[in-house]
């Protein structure tokens, strides 16, 4: 979920503000609406949100509308890409959410949510390619990180399938407390080759 910083960050630099049409033809990612503040809220109320992510709890319907706020001013500042997750034939279904927060130059964070009425039905993994992909080849990310708290086997899963990698243990905040997290990214084929170029191009140590 994109956050307010204390200062603004560098923004998504190609971000298309009129918001890009992510779609594989099951699901789709559109921009949050007030509509949606509803749907937001209910599917927020479900434990496993709130237990594998920062949502805040109890979640009230303020929380939700400030969310849908939040992620207006994300897109006009061009700093964070949130999207609702819907039904590609129905755009006012929900099903979940993801967003991209820009990181660094050329490195991205992803985060999501599948609502408990839509899971078991791919909606985690469809979303996740569709914004792995954009971001990798529109808007020219080179690393993309994920934090999946230690125990969430179903958020391992959804990020392995669409190639990220285990890079290692971080503790993680979850509303003010620290919990142990794994830290998955994908790193594109451009970014390994210069690492290897700055590491003197050997990889693997002595032989």
């Amino acid at each position: 979920m994109p956050t307010a910083p204390d200062e603004p960050p560098p923004d998504l630099g190609d971000l298309d503000r009129n918001h890009p049409a992510l779609t594989d033809g099951v699901v789709a990612l559109r921009p949050p609406t007030p509509d949606d503040v509803e749907a937001v809220f209910d599917a927020c109320q479900d434990p496993e949100i709130q237990r594998w992510t920062t949502v805040p709890v109890p979640y009230a319907r303020a929380d939700a509308v400030g969310y849908v706020d939040l992620c207006r001013w994300a897109w006009e500042e061009a700093v964070a890409a949130p999207f609702v997750v819907v039904d590609a034939t129905d755009p006012h279904q929900l099903l979940g959410t993801i967003d991209l927060r820009h990181t660094g130059p050329s490195v991205g964070e992803v985060g999501y949510w599948v609502a408990p009425w839509a899971r078991r039905r791919g909606v985690a993994g469809r979303a996740l390619t569709l914004v792995r992909d954009w971001a990798l080849h529109d808007l020219g990310k080179q690393v993309l990180t994920l934090q999946v708290y230690e125990g969430n086997e179903a958020s391992v899963r959804v990020a392995e399938a669409a190639g990220f990698h285990r890079a290692g243990e971080i503790v993680a905040d979850q509303r003010g407390v620290d919990r142990r997290a794994v830290l998955y990214s994908l790193v594109t084929e451009t970014e390994t080759e210069t690492e290897t170029e700055r590491s003197g191009g050997s990889t693997g140590g002595d032989r």
